[in-house]
């Protein structure tokens, strides 16, 4: 009953001083409700309101008009004024009008992001119970455009190498609600039973990691990951909570007309895939030539075959569409009138039967290697003239092929000798050339950039760690050089890596030795290394080196390998294996290819 009276008179008191200032001046009356506030134990919390309702759901912010609880006793200014929150995105304030001591008026430029933003107010001096007094207040808004969507460190049509990781990395497009919960994430079958989510870390910036436990021993060409109960602060769900992963795989999928070991193919220019050549075992070149057609798996009989038997040979694609075969050999290498110094020109559609040219000087050339440079024009690099290990049969030689005139030339040669050369492009259309062997049983661990338009080559002053022959080089999307397999003495497992500039560094090693094994880049994200081996051992894995992290992963095997492995892309995810043997008899070709 006592506290009730008590009340009563509060109550009463709080009318009589209210009846007492009326009338009287603003900051009094104001100074006596403090006075009240504190006496009677009430919290008096007065807000501000805005033009756009505070926790509004809005989509751009040009202009807010503010009106304050009380009147200000000084001029507001930019500084007064912050705003933050992931829904801030570029948002900034312009300008600060202030139209009344309790009125200001805000102008934005910018865009909004997803997510929460919140304008704050400080250093707002007002009359406060014991006279001026500094405030501050905050508008919460919820910014809205689209529904939130997730991005993984996952490029759609790679392996999916996290799982061996043991962790993948998400990324939301905006502030998101859930997204740190184990529970709204899920595997499906087959990969479940094997792999737990265990834990989701936050990293900032709406990114998140699962982090994974376990490893699939199951094959399975495809799983999905199910994301549930994470929405943006708006309330919308995620665009895309069902992400699947395919699991790229190998499968035979046509039969050539005979065994072809190590044949070049070329990509013609409607996607079709021209087979030259290749050997029947060391004593029995091929000048046979079948074309096989992706869009459906078969494969017919080119209607001419070449002028000559050739393994060891070089085959491109050039500009106009025609295809180039270059030298080789047409018969046991170990027998000099066996070497070729030649070419023929394929006309892709069969109207026309090969023509054969001979090289400048007419000569002969194996182990060498063949590109089409910025120029538009074929060169030919390197090699060998001869069998023996006479220091004369390596050849630092450079021929040119112009198909504008159909005509050679000799260019300026490399600095080094180099049989078993390796060459890649540079991005101004230069020709980097690396290994090889230089004199006798000499391998080679230099590399120089070849100038078609200069004719001239730069011997960098750096060298690899390891020499090599047979080996390949691949650019990748930051203009560094990957240096990829090969042998000297015995097969190389390891991988080194040029820079743009020139600078060598140890990249890391594949599991198995790759010295003959070929070399593609997958889906623009990684080098898949396929086949290769020593001896009587070819290897049926497939190994990926991923471009950004350098991470080494083997991810899926060949149904049938053998010593002789030719491949070629056909996509961004989709590659043609011709595996042989020597003497072997296998003839179907395999297919790497992500399936969707």
């Amino acid at each position: 009953m006592s506290s009730v009276i008590n009340i009563v008179f509060k109550f009463s008191l709080l009318f009589a001083f209210g009846c007492g200032f009326v009338g009287k001046m603003d900051g009094s009356r104001r100074l006596s409700e403090a006075f009240l506030a504190e006496y009677l134990n009430l919290t008096i919390t007065p807000s501000i309101v805005a033009s756009v309702e505070a926790n509004s759901v809005i989509n751009s912010l040009s202009d807010l008009n503010v009106r304050l609880p009380y009147p200000l006793l000084n001029e507001i200014h930019k500084e007064n004024i912050s705003l933050e929150g992931y829904g801030k995105g570029s948002l900034q304030l312009e300008t600060v009008r202030q139209l009344s001591p309790q009125d200001i008026s805000l102008s934005f430029s910018g865009n909004l992001n997803d997510g929460e933003l919140f304008i704050h107010f400080s250093g707002l001096k007002f009359y406060g119970r014991f006279g001026e007094t500094n405030e501050s207040y905050s508008i919460r808004y919820v910014v809205n455009n689209q529904r939130p969507f997730l991005s993984l460190d996952f490029v759609d049509g790679d392996f999916p190498s996290f799982l061996e990781d043991g962790y993948l990395d998400i990324q939301y497009s905006e502030q998101v609600l859930g997204a740190d919960k184990r529970e709204n994430y899920s595997l499906s079958e087959p990969i479940a039973s094997d792999v737990l989510i265990l834990n989701v870390l936050s990293l900032g910036n709406n990114r998140y990691r699962l982090v994974l436990a376990g490893k699939s021993y199951r094959n399975f060409s495809s799983f999905t990951l199910t994301v549930s109960s994470v929405t943006d602060v708006a309330g919308e769900k995620l665009q895309n909570p069902l992400i699947r992963f395919v699991q790229p795989r190998v499968k035979q999928v046509a039969t050539m007309s005979q065994p072809r070991c190590f044949p070049e193919l070329v990509k013609l220019t409607d996607g079709k895939v021209m087979i030259i050549g290749g050997a029947l075992d060391a004593l029995i070149p091929l000048n046979t030539i079948e074309i096989f057609d992706p869009s459906d798996n078969s494969v017919t009989a080119y209607p001419y075959n070449m002028n000559q038997l050739r393994w060891e040979h070089t085959a491109n694609l050039l500009p106009d569409g025609r295809v180039i075969v270059v030298a080789g050999v047409k018969g046991n290498n170990g027998v000099l009138a066996n070497y070729l110094s030649d070419y023929e020109i394929l006309d892709p559609s069969g109207t026309t039967p090969p023509i054969l040219a001979s090289l400048p000087g007419a000569v002969p050339r194996k182990g060498h290697k063949s590109i089409v440079a910025g120029d538009g024009n074929l060169y030919i690099l390197g090699g060998r003239n001869a069998p023996g290990v006479a220091d004369a049969v390596y050849q630092s030689r450079v021929d040119v092929f112009y198909p504008a005139t159909n005509t050679t030339s000799v260019s300026a040669s490399m600095n080094v000798r180099r049989e078993g050369v390796a060459v890649e492009l540079s991005p101004t259309g230069k020709i980097m050339a690396s290994g090889g062997i230089r004199q006798r049983v000499t391998h080679d661990n230099t590399f120089e950039m070849y100038d078609p338009i200069a004719q001239t080559s730069y011997l960098y002053p750096n060298t690899l760690n390891t020499t090599r022959r047979d080996h390949s080089m691949i650019r990748s999307p930051f203009g560094d050089y990957f240096v990829l397999g090969g042998g000297n003495i015995g097969g190389i497992a390891s991988v080194e890596k040029i820079s743009s500039e020139g600078i060598v560094s140890i990249v890391g090693a594949f599991q198995e030795i790759r010295y003959k094994g070929r070399f593609e880049v997958w889906n623009d994200s990684s080098i898949i290394a396929i086949g290769g081996g020593v001896g009587t051992a070819p290897s049926d894995s497939l190994e990926t080196i991923n471009f950004k992290s350098e991470k080494f992963y083997q991810v899926v095997n060949l149904p049938f390998t053998g010593g002789c492995i030719s491949t070629i892309a056909l996509g961004k995810r989709d590659i043609l294996i011709v595996v042989g043997d020597l003497g072997g008899t296998y003839k179907n070709l395999q297919r790497l290819k992500a399936d969707e």
